[in-house]
């Protein structure tokens, strides 16, 4: 004899909890994470919430049931499913938030993403890593903007936070990118550049080299402002790490000596503009 399954609780809220819980109703099946912990819901909740489910379900190329998602954990998943039914969830800490952030970008789950970002929205600079990093990685315009406003109104302090040496390449172009920094002398820029590719180059066991420390780099390189510095301090704190090829130091050594007579050959940064400009007038907001 098939055994009763009846819901419990006399709220919205209980009785949705109860509904996930005893998976009564559920007519499909996930298996999630690398532990393979099962799953079981109701199509019709998730398709009210998500155009990928529509589609996974009834689309033309729907998938085989039950559905594999080997690239969330069961956790975060859990509090996905709570969310579109309706139960009572919250946030455990900054980094499930990200990982939840992530499927509700997988997912295409417009509210949840919404509360994940408001969630991670900056307000000091120990928040702007996380929400720059969600704000790139996601397309999310708003909380990128946040966290370089902050970056913006504390470039010396973001300059020497360690945390900005572990920030991915492409937040780090971001930041050189523009006038996000408002920092007089740019080899501080060089060198907080410098000391990120060496931990980079720590964290992934790479020989320590010129050409290494270049690639690490990457795109950030051509953002970093050589035509402003002095070419004394451009000898002997940027040409000795290497990480310049011998052609583009000549060129931009000549370029400073000369003092701006020397037509440069280089396809490196060719902006002769300060980060901070001396001429009193007022800068233009970060591109």
């Amino acid at each position: 004899m098939e055994q009763q399954v009846s819901l419990s609780g006399s709220t919205i809220n209980e009785r949705s909890q109860s509904l996930l819980e005893t998976g009564l109703g559920s007519n499909c099946i996930f298996i999630v994470g690398e532990s393979k912990v099962y799953f079981s819901a109701i199509k019709g909740f998730l398709i009210r919430v998500s155009p990928v489910f529509e589609r996974m379900f009834y689309g033309e190329l729907r998938e085989t049931e039950p559905t594999e998602v080997p690239d969330i954990e069961p956790d975060v998943f859990n509090t996905m499913l709570r969310f579109i039914y309706g139960c009572d969830w919250s946030f455990k800490s900054n980094a499930k938030a990200v990982e939840l952030c992530y499927a509700a970008h997988k997912y295409m789950i417009h509210d949840l993403l919404q509360r994940c970002v408001e969630h991670l929205w900056p307000t000091t600079i120990s928040d702007v890593w996380t929400a720059l990093e969600v704000g790139n990685l996601y397309s999310l315009p708003e909380l990128r903007d946040a966290a370089m406003k902050i970056i913006n109104e504390n470039s010396s302090a973001v300059l020497e936070s360690s945390d900005i040496l572990h920030i991915s390449q492409d937040c780090l172009t971001d930041i050189l990118r523009g006038n996000a920094l408002e920092i007089p002398n740019e080899m501080d820029v060089f060198k907080m550049c410098y000391k990120w590719a060496l931990t980079q180059c720590e964290q992934k066991g790479l020989a320590v080299d010129g050409p290494t420390l270049r690639n690490e780099l990457g795109e950030a390189l051509n953002h970093i402002r050589f035509l402003v510095m002095g070419s004394k301090e451009f000898v002997d704190d940027v040409i000795t790490t290497g990480i310049l090829t011998t052609e583009e130091s000549l060129d931009i050594l000549c370029f400073l000596v000369m003092e701006g007579r020397y037509c440069l050959s280089s396809k490196l940064c060719t902006s002769r503009e300060k980060r901070i400009p001396d001429d009193g007038f007022e800068r233009l907001p970060y591109l």
